[in-house]
């Protein structure tokens, strides 16, 4: 038995010490990053060579002034835009056969909305276990584990943040799922009072009314080993992902959710206790009773 301990620690040292260089080796070409474990030099976009971290360092940087209100959209340019694009289709090509209506999977995907209005009543604990659980679960097949999602190169570089609003017996704080020990670990008791300035654009969401905010944050470092600037899209489709799932969860369990595109993103980074260097908040979801 100690043999094998001993070589399992002698494996993992080995895997640390290759990955450290396979890091190194990817890094060198005029990248900031030196180790995985080290902080970047330089937050100041003009000196920072890599383009996908340029991205995630400035894809949030607009004003408020320069999102469209969701409801002047709402009522105003999506009608306009939803009437003609039919207009613009072809309707030449080659039908496809659809038969499948009454399959549960395809009734969710039809009632499947984007939910804004919430009721106020408290959502169940058991509900946002299942949904979190059922989007990110890590399961064991025989001697190894897998994801209810996919992700490039197996990297998993999403973690899942929620905010407690009104869950019944559960306090309200910020707190970081754990998928491999299935629980929620305390970041923030001291939250509630900056959601609403996080969010101050989303004049159309009461988030007082929410049963709870989800966070998705991005660890650049974990994927850029391997893809180097294509990491950034990867994370961003790995959200989709997730999100998608989380919604058709959501219409199971009779849950209203949203997808939320406009927030103050160094505000939420500073309230989840997010570097905003290697780790960044790219996305939220906010759901609620309906």
């Amino acid at each position: 038995m100690k043999d094998d301990h001993t070589a399992e620690k002698g494996k993992n040292i080995f895997l640390s010490k290759a990955l450290e260089d396979r890091l190194n080796d990817v890094l060198v070409y005029n990248s900031i990053i030196e180790t995985p474990l080290s902080k970047i030099n330089s937050i100041m976009i003009k000196d920072i060579d890599d383009i996908g971290l340029q991205y995630l360092l400035n894809y949030q940087t607009q004003r408020e002034g320069d999102l469209l209100n969701a409801l002047s959209y709402s009522t105003t340019l999506f009608p306009y835009i939803n009437e003609m694009e039919p207009y613009r289709e072809s309707k030449n090509g080659i039908s496809l056969e659809y038969d499948d209506y009454k399959s549960e999977l395809s009734e969710l995907l039809n009632k499947r909305r984007s939910i804004r209005d919430f009721s106020g009543d408290e959502v169940s604990f058991k509900v946002i276990s299942n949904i979190l659980l059922n989007a990110g679960n890590i399961h064991k097949i025989g001697d190894f584990f897998f994801r209810n999602i996919a992700s490039g190169g197996g990297f998993y570089p999403i973690d899942i943040y929620f905010y407690a609003n009104n869950v019944e017996n559960l306090e309200q704080n910020i707190y970081k799922f754990n998928p491999m020990n299935k629980n929620l670990e305390i970041i923030n008791s001291d939250s509630a009072k900056s959601i609403n300035s996080i969010f101050s654009s989303q004049s159309s969401i009461q988030f007082e009314k929410a049963a709870g905010i989800i966070f998705f944050v991005f660890d650049y470092i974990k994927p850029f080993q391997k893809y180097g600037d294509f990491s950034l899209s990867f994370g961003f489709i790995e959200v989709g992902m997730i999100s998608q799932t989380i919604h058709l969860l959501s219409t199971l369990y009779g849950v209203g959710v949203c997808d939320i595109g406009g927030f103050d993103k160094p505000s939420c980074e500073s309230l989840l206790k997010v570097d905003g260097l290697n780790k960044h908040v790219i996305h939220a979801m906010v759901l609620g009773s309906i």
